[in-house]
C-alpha cells in the first residue's frame, strides 16, 4: 500500500515539476534566448513583407485588367501594412537600447523577449491568413480578384429619352405585352432614328427596377449577324467566360447560364433578319418558360418572322413632342425673333427624334440668318450641309434603304421620292408609272404588276420608308426619309433630278441632264421648255401640275428616243407637238385634267404605248388604234361624245375606265365586256335595251373580269368597298349575260325597275337562287311595282352573303320576305339572311311587315336598323334573343313609340338602343330620283 501511495505521490510532483518548469524554462528564455527570439521575429517579418509585396502586384495587375479585389484581400493588405509599421518602429527602439547599452539588463531582456514572442504569434497568423491559395505563389490571380459583373439594366445610361405621351403610350402597350402570360415574344419596329433602343433601354430599366424579372439583359444583334460575336455580348451581359470555339458548344453554355435564372428578360435590339434563338444559345419556348423576348427592328416582318406574339409599331413624336424636345435642343426660342422660323424647321423634321436632336443641336445659339438657310435647305430637301445631318441622320436612314432586297424595290422606293414634299401619293398612279419604266416585261400583265406593285408598297411600309396617306388607296413618305431618297436618287448611279413642289419656273440648263434617267418637274411654276432639250437617258419625264405650262415647243422631244413615261396632267396645254412621236419607247402617257387639249390624234403614232390615261381631258373624240393599249382611262370625259367602234384590241386591253364618260354604245362596240383579256371595267350604258338583248353569248363573258363597275340606264356613283358593282334600270326580264354579271357581283342597285306583272325580285332574274350568291350589299330604290322584294327561300339560301339591305322609295311593297304560295313551307329563321349587318328603309308608305305572319328572325350579325317615312310599320321581326349584336336603331319618335310587341321584354331592350331621326318628307318618288341614285 505505501508503495502505490509513494509511486502516486511521485508521478504528482514530477506532473507538478512539468508544469511549473514549462513556464519557468518559457520566462528564462525571455532573459537568456532573446536574441534569438529577435532574430527569428525579423526573419518571419521578411517573410510577411515579401508575401504582401507579392500580393501588392498581384492586385496591382488584376487592377490594371479591370478586375475587382477580393475584399478579404484589400483587408488583409491593410493589417499587413500596420504590423509591418509597428515592426519597424519595435527595431529602431531595438537598434537603440543595444546602442544604450540596455540589454546587459536582464529585466529589459526579459521584457523584449516577452513582447516579440507575442508579436511573432501574430505575424505567424498573419502570413498564414496571407496564403489565400496554393496558386498564389503561381501567379494566379483568381484568388486575388474577380472580373467585374457587367454593369445592371438600371446602370445602363438612356440618352435623349423623355417620356413624351407618344413615347409613354407605346411603352405601356409593351408593358402590357411582356406581362400577359399568353405572349413570350414582343416585337418593336419603327423607322430608323425614332428612338426605338433609348425606348426599349429605358423600359428595361424599369422592370428591373420594379423587380418584375430576375435579370434583364440587352444585347444588339445589328445588320450583318455574327453568331460568335452575339454569343460573346450575350456572355459578358451575363458574367460568363466563353473559351470554347465551336458554336455549338458555345450555345449550350449560354443556354445553361440563361435557365439559372428564373425569370428572364432578353432584350435583342436591331435585328435586321430572322435569328435562329437555339443557334445563339437562347433556350426559348418550352425550353424556358421563364424567358421573354423583347426585340426591336426597322421592319414589321422581321418581327412577323420571329413569330413576335405582339408587334408594337413606335411612331413619329406629335407636333407638340417634336416642339418640346427641339427647344430643349436648340435651346429657348419662344420667346425671340427667331420663333416662327423655329417652328418651321421643327416641323420640317417630321416628328423624326434623330432629326429633332441633330438639326436642334446645330442650330443652337446661332443667328437669324443659319436658321434661315436651314430652314431653304430642308425645304429643298438638300440639308446635307446642317453639322450632323450628313453624319449622322442620312447614314442611319441610308441603312434601310440599303437593306431593302433587290435592285427592283429599291429603284420603286426612289420613285416614292419623286413626288412633292409631304404628298399623298396614289398607288394606282404608282402602278402606272412602274408599268412604263421599272417592269419592262412585254409578257407581264397589269394584274400581275398590280400584285408586284403592291407587295413592295406593303414590303416598304413594313420597314417604315412608306406610310398610309391621308386616303385609303395612297400612301406618304417622311419627309426626312425622302430626303435620303433624293439624296440617294440624285447621284450619278440612279441619275435623278427631282424639283418637285420647290417653284420651279424655268427648264434647267445644267450639263447634268444629259446623265439624267428620271427627271421630276411636278408641281412647279414651269411656264417655258427649251425647243431641244438633249436627255439620250430619260426615261421618265414628269411634269404634272404645272398650271403656266401652255405650249411644249415643236422639237421638245426630238432627244429623248428612251423616255418610258411621260405625265403631262393639269397643265394648260392645248396640243401635243409633232415631236411626240419619236417617242417609240413610250410606255406610259398621262395626259389626266388637261382641259384645253382636244386632239389627241398624235398618240395613235406610239404604238409601244401600253397606258393611256386621259381622265378629265378635253377630248371629243377618241379614234385611235393602239394594238398594245393595256389600260385605257377616260374617265370624267364629260365631252368625249364619239369612239370609235374599233378602238381597242380584243386581245390585250385590261382595264377600261370610262366613268362619267361616253355612254351611247352600240352593240357592236360593247364586245368589250366579253374580251378575254379584260380584268377592270367601268363603264356606263345609256340604252337599257343591252339589259334584255342577247347580244352575247352565254357563258363567254371576260372570264377574267374581277371588277366592274356597270350601270346601265342610270347613272351611279359607287363607293370603293367593293369590286364588282351593278345598278340596272329595267322594265323587262334581263338576258343571260346581265346574269352572269350579277352573279359575279358584290353591289347590286336595282332603280326605277317598273316590270308588268313583276312584284319582285324573280320577276327580273328568274328562279336561279345561285345568281345571288356573291351579293353583299343590295339597294332596291324607286321600283314602284314591287309588292314584296324575296322570297323566303331566295333569303334563306340565295342571299347568305348579304350584308346590307336599303330600300327607299319603293312605294307599292307592302312587306319585303315574302312566304311560297300555298305558305306550306316552315321558315328556318336562323338560316335567313344570317350575315346582315344593316338594313335600312326609307319612304316605303305601305309597308306593313318584314316578313308575312309575324315571323321573328334571329339576325345574329345585324349592327343597325334605320326606319325613315314607313307610318304602317308596326312590327319588328325581332324577339327578346333577336340581334344580340345590335346597336343601334333609329327611327322618328312617333313611329317608334307606336311600334307593337308580342314581348314587352323587348321594348325595354331597344329603348336603350333607340336613337330619334327626323325626316323630310318625300312622297313623291320621281323627286327623289337623285338622291336615291348617289353613291352606291
Amino acid at each position: 500500500m505505501e508503495t502505490v501511495l509513494t509511486g502516486a505521490a511521485g508521478s504528482t510532483i514530477v506532473e507538478m515539476g512539468k508544469c511549473l518548469f514549462l513556464p519557468l524554462k518559457r520566462q528564462f528564455d525571455y532573459v537568456f534566448h532573446y536574441k534569438r527570439i529577435v532574430e527569428n521575429f525579423k526573419n518571419k517579418v521578411e517573410t510577411l513583407g515579401d508575401l504582401k509585396n507579392h500580393l501588392e502586384m498581384l492586385v496591382a495587375t488584376a487592377r490594371m485588367r479591370g478586375e475587382l479585389v477580393m475584399v478579404r484581400v484589400e483587408l488583409w493588405l491593410g493589417r499587413a501594412t500596420y504590423f509591418e509599421g509597428n515592426a519597424r518602429t519595435l527595431f529602431d527602439q531595438l537598434n537603440q537600447t543595444s546602442e544604450d547599452g540596455c540589454f546587459k539588463e536582464w529585466q529589459s531582456r526579459y521584457r523584449i523577449g516577452k513582447d516579440v514572442t507575442r508579436k511573432i504569434v501574430v505575424v505567424d497568423q498573419l502570413i498564414n491568413d496571407g496564403k489565400f491559395s496554393p496558386k498564389i505563389i503561381e501567379g494566379n490571380f483568381s484568388t486575388v480578384s474577380y472580373i467585374v459583373p457587367p454593369p445592371s439594366m438600371e446602370l445602363l445610361p438612356a440618352a435623349d429619352f423623355i417620356a413624351f405621351p407618344s413615347t409613354e403610350s407605346a411603352m405601356e402597350e409593351i408593358m402590357k405585352a411582356l406581362l400577359d402570360e399568353n405572349i413570350s415574344m414582343v416585337g418593336v419596329y419603327g423607322m430608323g432614328g425614332i428612338g426605338k433602343t433609348t425606348l426599349v433601354k429605358q423600359l428595361g430599366k424599369r422592370v428591373k427596377r420594379d423587380k418584375l424579372f430576375h435579370e434583364v439583359v440587352m444585347v444588339t444583334v445589328s445588320r450583318n449577324l455574327e453568331l460568335e460575336k452575339l454569343q460573346g455580348e450575350l456572355a459578358e451581359k451575363l458574367g460568363l467566360a466563353l473559351q470554347e470555339q465551336s458554336i455549338s458548344v458555345r450555345a449550350s453554355r449560354l443556354s445553361e447560364r440563361v435557365k439559372q435564372e428564373k425569370t428572364f428578360l432578353m432584350i435583342l435590339d436591331d435585328l435586321w433578319e430572322r435569328v435562329e434563338l437555339d443557334k445563339v444559345g437562347i433556350p426559348y419556348g418550352k425550353d424556358h418558360k421563364g424567358l421573354k423576348i423583347l426585340l426591336t427592328s426597322r421592319s414589321a416582318n422581321v418581327c412577323r418572322a420571329m413569330e413576335s406574339q405582339a408587334v408594337i409599331k413606335v411612331e413619329v413624336l406629335s407636333h407638340e413632342d417634336s416642339w418640346m424636345l427641339f427647344r430643349e435642343k436648340a435651346g429657348d426660342v419662344d420667346y425671340t425673333d427667331l420663333q416662327n422660323v423655329a417652328r418651321q424647321v421643327a416641323k420640317e423634321c417630321g416628328g423624326l427624334p434623330i432629326a429633332i436632336v441633330t438639326v436642334g443641336r446645330a442650330l443652337r445659339d446661332q443667328d437669324q440668318l443659319v436658321w434661315n438657310d436651314a430652314l431653304l435647305q430642308l425645304k429643298r430637301s438638300i440639308p446635307t450641309h446642317i453639322e450632323g445631318m450628313h453624319e449622322r441622320v442620312f447614314p442611319s436612314l441610308k441603312l434601310s434603304y440599303d437593306s431593302l432586297p433587290g435592285r427592283e424595290i429599291k429603284l420603286f422606293f426612289l420613285f416614292c421620292c419623286i413626288f412633292p414634299e409631304n404628298h399623298n401619293v396614289s398607288v394606282k398612279l404608282l402602278i402606272r408609272y412602274a408599268f412604263g419604266d421599272i417592269f419592262l416585261d412585254d409578257s407581264a400583265t397589269l394584274e400581275e404588276i398590280r400584285y408586284r406593285v403592291n407587295n413592295l408598297v406593303r414590303t416598304l411600309k413594313a420597314s417604315c420608308l412608306l406610310s398610309n396617306g391621308d386616303k385609303g388607296r395612297w400612301v406618304k413618305i417622311h419627309d426626312v426619309i425622302r430626303d435620303v431618297g433624293i439624296s440617294i436618287a440624285s447621284t450619278d448611279v440612279h441619275g435623278f433630278l427631282v424639283k418637285a413642289g420647290m417653284g420651279e419656273t424655268e427648264w434647267p440648263t445644267a450639263k447634268r441632264l444629259e446623265e439624267c434617267s428620271r427627271i421630276s418637274f411636278m408641281s412647279s411654276d414651269i411656264n417655258w421648255l427649251p425647243d431641244r432639250p438633249n436627255c439620250p437617258r430619260l426615261s421618265t419625264l414628269l411634269m404634272q401640275n404645272n398650271w403656266y405650262l401652255k405650249e411644249i415647243p415643236v422639237h421638245f422631244f426630238h432627244s429623248m428616243q428612251n423616255l418610258h413615261v411621260l405625265d403631262l396632267s393639269n397643265t394648260h396645254i392645248s396640243s401635243l407637238p409633232p415631236s411626240l412621236v419619236f417617242l417609240r419607247s413610250l410606255q406610259t402617257l398621262c395626259l389626266d385634267m388637261c382641259i384645253h387639249l382636244t386632239d389627241v390624234s398624235l398618240v395613235g403614232k406610239l404604238q409601244n404605248l401600253r397606258v393611256l390615261s386621259l381622265r378629265s381631258s378635253g377630248i371629243r373624240e377618241f379614234r385611235l388604234d393602239l394594238s398594245r393599249l393595256k389600260l385605257l382611262d377616260l374617265s370624267n370625259t364629260i365631252y368625249l361624245k364619239k369612239v370609235h367602234e374599233h378602238f381597242v384590241t380584243p386581245f390585250y386591253l385590261e382595264e377600261l375606265y370610262m366613268v362619267n364618260s361616253f355612254s351611247g354604245w352600240e352593240f357592236g362596240a360593247l364586245r368589250i365586256i366579253r374580251h378575254y383579256s379584260i380584268r377592270r371595267l367601268y363603264i356606263h350604258i345609256d340604252n337599257v335595251e343591252f339589259l334584255s338583248r342577247e347580244f352575247l353569248v352565254p357563258g363567254k363573258i371576260g372570264a377574267k373580269l374581277k371588277e366592274f363597275r356597270i350601270t346601265v340606264g342610270s347613272p351611279a356613283y359607287f363607293d370603293k368597298t367593293y369590286q364588282t358593282n351593278m345598278q340596272i334600270t329595267t322594265s323587262k326580264p334581263i338576258s343571260t349575260w346581265v346574269k352572269e354579271l350579277i352573279q359575279r357581283t358584290e353591289n347590286l342597285s336595282l332603280f326605277s325597275c317598273h316590270l308588268d306583272h313583276m312584284w319582285n325580285l324573280r320577276g327580273i332574274v328568274g328562279d336561279s337562287l345561285l345568281i345571288f350568291e356573291n351579293l353583299r350589299k343590295l339597294r332596291v330604290a324607286i321600283c314602284l311595282g314591287f309588292e314584296d322584294l324575296f322570297s323566303v327561300t331566295l333569303a334563306a339560301q340565295g342571299l347568305r352573303q348579304l350584308e346590307i339591305l336599303e330600300i327607299v322609295n319603293c312605294h307599292g311593297m307592302k312587306q319585303i320576305v315574302a312566304l311560297a304560295e300555298g305558305k306550306e313551307q316552315v321558315m328556318d329563321k336562323k338560316g335567313l339572311l344570317p350575315k346582315l349587318r344593316s338594313l335600312s328603309i326609307e319612304n316605303v308608305p305601305y309597308l306593313t311587315s318584314f316578313c308575312q305572319d309575324g315571323v321573328l328572325l334571329d339576325c345574329p350579325s345585324l349592327l343597325s336598323i334605320t326606319v325613315k317615312l314607313c307610318p304602317r310599320l308596326k312590327r319588328l321581326p325581332l324577339g327578346l334573343q333577336s340581334a344580340p349584336k345590335l346597336e343601334t336603331i333609329e327611327g322618328e319618335k312617333a313611329w317608334f313609340q307606336g311600334l307593337e310587341w308580342e314581348d314587352v321584354g323587348v321594348v325595354s331592350r331597344l329603348q336603350i338602343l333607340y336613337k330619334e331621326r327626323k325626316s323630310t318628307q318625300l312622297h313623291n318618288p320621281s323627286k327623289a330620283s337623285t338622291s336615291s341614285a348617289g353613291y352606291l
